[in-house]
Protein backbone atom coordinates (compact mmCIF):
# COMPACT_ATOMS: atom_id res chain seq x y z
CA UNK A 1 0.00 0.00 0.00
CA UNK A 2 1.19 3.31 -0.80
CA UNK A 3 1.21 6.56 1.51
CA UNK A 4 -0.01 9.65 0.07
CA UNK A 5 0.99 13.23 1.00
CA UNK A 6 -0.58 16.28 0.36
CA UNK A 7 1.74 19.39 -0.74
CA UNK A 8 2.25 20.90 2.36
CA UNK A 9 2.83 17.46 3.75
CA UNK A 10 0.86 17.91 7.07
CA UNK A 11 -1.64 15.22 6.02
CA UNK A 12 -1.63 11.46 4.70
CA UNK A 13 -3.29 8.20 4.34
CA UNK A 14 -3.14 4.58 3.33
CA UNK A 15 -5.83 4.61 0.90
CA UNK A 16 -6.76 0.76 -0.11
CA UNK A 17 -6.04 1.69 -3.55
CA UNK A 18 -5.08 4.64 -6.01
CA UNK A 19 -7.20 4.87 -9.20
CA UNK A 20 -6.45 7.09 -12.52
CA UNK A 21 -9.47 7.11 -14.67
CA UNK A 22 -9.38 8.95 -17.82
CA UNK A 23 -13.18 9.48 -18.69
CA UNK A 24 -16.28 9.80 -16.46
CA UNK A 25 -17.72 6.64 -17.34
CA UNK A 26 -14.82 4.76 -16.21
CA UNK A 27 -15.16 6.69 -13.14
CA UNK A 28 -18.60 6.17 -12.85
CA UNK A 29 -17.79 2.37 -13.00
CA UNK A 30 -15.11 2.68 -10.70
CA UNK A 31 -17.62 4.30 -8.05
CA UNK A 32 -20.22 2.01 -8.85
CA UNK A 33 -17.49 -1.01 -7.47
CA UNK A 34 -16.86 0.85 -4.78
CA UNK A 35 -20.20 1.48 -3.42
CA UNK A 36 -20.99 -2.16 -3.52
CA UNK A 37 -18.06 -3.06 -1.98
CA UNK A 38 -18.82 -0.88 0.91
CA UNK A 39 -15.68 1.58 0.38
CA UNK A 40 -15.65 5.32 0.74
CA UNK A 41 -14.41 7.00 -2.71
CA UNK A 42 -12.62 10.37 -2.48
CA UNK A 43 -11.03 12.32 -5.25
CA UNK A 44 -7.78 14.40 -4.71
CA UNK A 45 -5.89 16.90 -7.32
CA UNK A 46 -3.04 18.43 -6.96
CA UNK A 47 -2.78 18.10 -3.12
CA UNK A 48 -3.39 21.72 -2.15
CA UNK A 49 -5.81 21.45 0.60
CA UNK A 50 -4.56 21.61 4.13
CA UNK A 51 -7.11 19.98 5.66
CA UNK A 52 -7.82 16.51 5.27
CA UNK A 53 -10.74 16.64 2.85
CA UNK A 54 -8.82 14.50 0.38
CA UNK A 55 -7.68 11.40 2.57
CA UNK A 56 -9.23 8.15 2.95
CA UNK A 57 -8.52 4.71 3.45
CA UNK A 58 -11.21 4.05 0.96
CA UNK A 59 -10.80 4.65 -2.62
CA UNK A 60 -8.45 7.31 -3.83
CA UNK A 61 -9.26 9.10 -7.42
CA UNK A 62 -6.56 11.03 -8.92
CA UNK A 63 -7.45 13.14 -11.67
CA UNK A 64 -4.37 13.53 -13.15
CA UNK A 65 -5.74 12.02 -16.79
CA UNK A 66 -8.18 14.05 -16.87
CA UNK A 67 -6.56 16.80 -17.89
CA UNK A 68 -7.68 18.13 -21.57
CA UNK A 69 -9.28 20.93 -23.50
CA UNK A 70 -12.66 19.66 -24.63
CA UNK A 71 -14.05 22.55 -26.13
CA UNK A 72 -13.65 26.31 -27.10
CA UNK A 73 -16.64 28.36 -27.42
CA UNK A 74 -14.55 31.47 -28.77
CA UNK A 75 -17.78 34.01 -29.43
CA UNK A 76 -19.24 33.01 -25.90
CA UNK A 77 -15.97 33.39 -24.37
CA UNK A 78 -16.21 29.59 -22.30
CA UNK A 79 -14.29 26.54 -22.74
CA UNK A 80 -14.97 23.08 -21.60
CA UNK A 81 -12.37 21.40 -20.24
CA UNK A 82 -11.84 18.08 -18.07
CA UNK A 83 -11.62 18.62 -13.92
CA UNK A 84 -7.65 17.85 -13.57
CA UNK A 85 -6.47 20.28 -16.42
CA UNK A 86 -3.98 22.52 -13.81
CA UNK A 87 -4.40 26.64 -13.81
CA UNK A 88 -1.20 26.74 -15.51
CA UNK A 89 -2.14 24.45 -18.43
CA UNK A 90 -5.65 26.19 -18.73
CA UNK A 91 -3.65 29.35 -18.49
CA UNK A 92 -1.47 28.43 -22.01
CA UNK A 93 -4.67 26.92 -22.99
CA UNK A 94 -6.72 29.84 -22.88
CA UNK A 95 -4.05 31.96 -24.00
CA UNK A 96 -3.62 30.58 -27.30
CA UNK A 97 -7.79 31.33 -28.16
CA UNK A 98 -7.13 34.72 -26.97
CA UNK A 99 -9.27 34.16 -23.85
CA UNK A 100 -8.08 34.32 -19.72
CA UNK A 101 -9.59 33.91 -16.18
CA UNK A 102 -10.97 37.18 -14.81
CA UNK A 103 -9.18 36.40 -11.79
CA UNK A 104 -6.48 33.82 -10.32
CA UNK A 105 -4.51 33.14 -6.98
CA UNK A 106 -0.81 33.39 -6.24
CA UNK A 107 -0.36 29.69 -6.88
CA UNK A 108 -1.63 27.65 -10.22
CA UNK A 109 -0.23 24.16 -9.95
CA UNK A 110 -4.00 23.08 -8.43
CA UNK A 111 -6.55 21.29 -10.43
CA UNK A 112 -9.42 23.09 -11.91
CA UNK A 113 -11.75 20.76 -9.81
CA UNK A 114 -9.69 21.20 -6.52
CA UNK A 115 -9.51 24.99 -6.86
CA UNK A 116 -13.01 26.01 -7.47
CA UNK A 117 -13.97 22.89 -4.81
CA UNK A 118 -12.08 24.54 -2.00
CA UNK A 119 -13.27 27.95 -2.94
CA UNK A 120 -9.16 29.10 -4.35
CA UNK A 121 -10.15 33.02 -5.19
CA UNK A 122 -7.92 35.57 -6.03
CA UNK A 123 -7.95 39.18 -5.10
CA UNK A 124 -10.24 42.35 -6.30
CA UNK A 125 -13.21 44.44 -4.61
CA UNK A 126 -15.43 43.99 -7.72
CA UNK A 127 -14.23 40.09 -8.83
CA UNK A 128 -15.39 36.38 -7.15
CA UNK A 129 -13.46 33.20 -6.86
CA UNK A 130 -12.32 31.08 -9.16
CA UNK A 131 -15.68 28.87 -8.71
CA UNK A 132 -17.85 32.55 -9.46
CA UNK A 133 -16.35 31.38 -13.18
CA UNK A 134 -18.24 28.08 -13.67
CA UNK A 135 -21.30 28.22 -15.26
CA UNK A 136 -21.85 24.27 -16.20
CA UNK A 137 -20.26 21.29 -14.68
CA UNK A 138 -20.38 17.57 -14.66
CA UNK A 139 -20.21 15.21 -11.44
CA UNK A 140 -20.13 11.71 -10.93
CA UNK A 141 -22.06 11.32 -7.90
CA UNK A 142 -22.26 8.44 -4.66
CA UNK A 143 -24.13 6.00 -6.85
CA UNK A 144 -22.30 5.86 -9.87
CA UNK A 145 -23.92 7.61 -12.10
CA UNK A 146 -23.03 11.14 -14.25
CA UNK A 147 -24.82 14.18 -13.04
CA UNK A 148 -24.79 17.67 -15.20
CA UNK A 149 -25.88 21.41 -13.93
CA UNK A 150 -25.80 24.44 -15.64
CA UNK A 151 -26.77 28.04 -15.55
CA UNK A 152 -30.05 27.03 -17.45
CA UNK A 153 -30.10 23.34 -16.51
CA UNK A 154 -30.40 22.78 -12.38
CA UNK A 155 -28.86 25.53 -11.37
CA UNK A 156 -29.43 25.52 -8.00
CA UNK A 157 -27.06 22.23 -7.85
CA UNK A 158 -24.21 23.94 -9.90
CA UNK A 159 -24.40 26.96 -7.08
CA UNK A 160 -23.94 23.90 -4.65
CA UNK A 161 -21.24 21.99 -6.48
CA UNK A 162 -19.14 24.79 -7.34
CA UNK A 163 -17.84 24.88 -3.91
CA UNK A 164 -18.78 21.09 -2.63
CA UNK A 165 -15.75 20.19 -1.17
CA UNK A 166 -16.85 16.54 -2.84
CA UNK A 167 -19.78 15.92 -0.67
CA UNK A 168 -21.81 16.02 -4.14
CA UNK A 169 -19.61 14.12 -6.05
CA UNK A 170 -16.45 14.02 -8.04
CA UNK A 171 -16.43 16.28 -10.63
CA UNK A 172 -15.45 15.31 -14.18
CA UNK A 173 -15.58 18.25 -16.49
CA UNK A 174 -16.17 22.17 -15.69
CA UNK A 175 -17.45 24.72 -18.32
CA UNK A 176 -15.66 28.30 -17.79
CA UNK A 177 -17.28 31.73 -18.51
CA UNK A 178 -13.77 33.25 -19.67
CA UNK A 179 -12.86 37.32 -20.42
CA UNK A 180 -10.21 38.12 -23.73
CA UNK A 181 -7.13 38.02 -23.13
CA UNK A 182 -5.33 40.78 -20.88
CA UNK A 183 -2.26 42.16 -19.60
CA UNK A 184 -1.62 43.25 -15.98
CA UNK A 185 0.37 45.91 -15.06
CA UNK A 186 2.09 44.70 -11.72
CA UNK A 187 3.71 47.31 -9.19
CA UNK A 188 5.36 45.82 -5.97
CA UNK A 189 6.48 47.96 -3.22
CA UNK A 190 8.08 47.79 -0.31
CA UNK A 191 5.30 49.45 2.80
CA UNK A 192 5.02 49.90 6.47
CA UNK A 193 2.20 47.58 8.17
CA UNK A 194 0.89 51.00 10.00
CA UNK A 195 0.23 53.16 6.93
CA UNK A 196 -1.81 49.96 5.31
CA UNK A 197 -3.73 49.22 8.09
CA UNK A 198 -4.79 53.10 8.75
CA UNK A 199 -5.75 53.08 5.22
CA UNK A 200 -6.68 50.26 4.57
CA UNK A 201 -10.04 50.71 2.69
CA UNK A 202 -7.93 53.20 0.31
CA UNK A 203 -4.93 50.23 -0.50
CA UNK A 204 -8.21 48.06 -1.22
CA UNK A 205 -9.48 50.23 -3.79
CA UNK A 206 -6.27 51.10 -5.05
CA UNK A 207 -5.66 48.95 -7.82
CA UNK A 208 -8.18 46.36 -9.17
CA UNK A 209 -6.19 43.88 -7.55
CA UNK A 210 -3.73 44.37 -4.56
CA UNK A 211 -2.43 42.10 -1.50
CA UNK A 212 0.17 42.64 0.78
CA UNK A 213 2.06 40.21 3.14
CA UNK A 214 3.30 40.81 6.27
CA UNK A 215 5.38 38.50 8.24
CA UNK A 216 5.08 38.91 12.47
CA UNK A 217 7.54 40.58 13.64
CA UNK A 218 8.39 42.80 10.92
CA UNK A 219 7.15 46.52 10.21
CA UNK A 220 7.26 46.78 6.64
CA UNK A 221 5.59 44.65 3.60
CA UNK A 222 5.46 43.44 0.31
CA UNK A 223 2.86 45.22 -0.98
CA UNK A 224 1.39 44.20 -4.86
CA UNK A 225 -1.17 46.23 -6.67
CA UNK A 226 -2.22 45.04 -10.23
CA UNK A 227 -4.27 46.68 -13.04
CA UNK A 228 -5.26 45.65 -15.92
CA UNK A 229 -3.43 47.71 -19.08
CA UNK A 230 -3.36 48.02 -23.11
CA UNK A 231 0.63 48.51 -22.83
CA UNK A 232 2.72 45.85 -24.51
CA UNK A 233 4.07 42.97 -22.35
CA UNK A 234 7.87 43.67 -20.97
CA UNK A 235 7.93 41.12 -18.52
CA UNK A 236 11.23 40.89 -16.05
CA UNK A 237 14.43 38.95 -17.14
CA UNK A 238 15.41 35.43 -16.25
CA UNK A 239 17.68 36.82 -13.96
CA UNK A 240 15.34 39.55 -12.66
CA UNK A 241 12.80 36.83 -11.62
CA UNK A 242 14.81 34.57 -10.28
CA UNK A 243 16.31 36.70 -7.93
CA UNK A 244 12.99 38.45 -6.78
CA UNK A 245 10.61 35.18 -7.07
CA UNK A 246 13.02 32.78 -5.96
CA UNK A 247 15.86 34.50 -4.03
CA UNK A 248 13.54 36.99 -2.22
CA UNK A 249 10.20 35.13 -2.00
CA UNK A 250 11.09 31.69 -1.27
CA UNK A 251 14.40 31.87 0.34
CA UNK A 252 14.43 34.21 2.50
CA UNK A 253 10.32 33.09 3.41
CA UNK A 254 12.17 29.37 3.89
CA UNK A 255 15.26 31.48 6.35
CA UNK A 256 12.57 33.35 8.57
CA UNK A 257 10.44 30.26 8.62
CA UNK A 258 13.34 27.98 9.75
CA UNK A 259 14.56 30.23 12.30
CA UNK A 260 11.16 30.85 14.05
CA UNK A 261 10.97 26.97 14.59
CA UNK A 262 14.70 26.35 16.12
CA UNK A 263 15.26 30.05 17.45
CA UNK A 264 11.78 31.98 18.17
CA UNK A 265 13.23 34.90 19.53
CA UNK A 266 15.19 35.52 16.27
CA UNK A 267 12.62 35.45 13.91
CA UNK A 268 10.88 39.03 14.66
CA UNK A 269 14.74 40.05 13.47
CA UNK A 270 14.99 38.49 10.50
CA UNK A 271 11.52 39.07 9.32
CA UNK A 272 12.49 42.69 9.63
CA UNK A 273 15.73 42.16 7.54
CA UNK A 274 13.89 40.02 5.20
CA UNK A 275 11.25 42.29 4.49
CA UNK A 276 13.09 44.61 2.66
CA UNK A 277 15.00 42.30 0.14
CA UNK A 278 12.24 41.83 -1.86
CA UNK A 279 12.95 46.06 -3.58
CA UNK A 280 10.37 47.61 -5.77
CA UNK A 281 9.55 45.68 -9.11
CA UNK A 282 7.30 47.14 -11.83
CA UNK A 283 6.48 45.28 -15.41
CA UNK A 284 3.45 44.55 -17.27
CA UNK A 285 3.21 40.41 -18.37
CA UNK A 286 0.46 38.09 -19.72
CA UNK A 287 -2.23 38.12 -16.67
CA UNK A 288 -2.28 34.73 -15.33
CA UNK A 289 1.86 34.71 -15.48
CA UNK A 290 1.29 37.95 -12.87
CA UNK A 291 -1.52 36.57 -10.93
CA UNK A 292 0.53 33.31 -10.07
CA UNK A 293 4.25 32.85 -8.07
CA UNK A 294 6.13 29.40 -7.84
CA UNK A 295 5.70 28.76 -3.95
CA UNK A 296 8.88 26.02 -3.37
CA UNK A 297 8.51 26.85 0.29
CA UNK A 298 6.02 24.45 2.16
CA UNK A 299 3.25 26.22 4.07
CA UNK A 300 -0.02 25.43 6.24
CA UNK A 301 -2.66 28.10 5.75
CA UNK A 302 -6.34 28.84 7.76
CA UNK A 303 -8.11 31.18 5.94
CA UNK A 304 -11.40 32.91 6.62
CA UNK A 305 -13.35 35.05 4.47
Amino acid sequence: MTTVRNWAKNQACVPAAVERPRTADELAALVRTAASNGRRVKAIGAGHSFTAAAMTNGVLVSLDDMNRLLEVDREGGRVRVQAGMTLKALGDELAAVGLAMPNLGDINVQSIAGAINTATHGTGLELGNIATTIVGMELVDGAGDVVRCATDADPELLRAARVGVGALGIVTEVTIQCVPAFNLHAHETIETLDDLLDGFAEFAASAEHAEFFWMPGARRCQVKRNRRTDEPARPPTKIAYARDKYVAENFAIDLVCRTGRRFPSLAPKIAEVVSGTAGERDLVDRSDKVFASPRLVKFVEMEYG
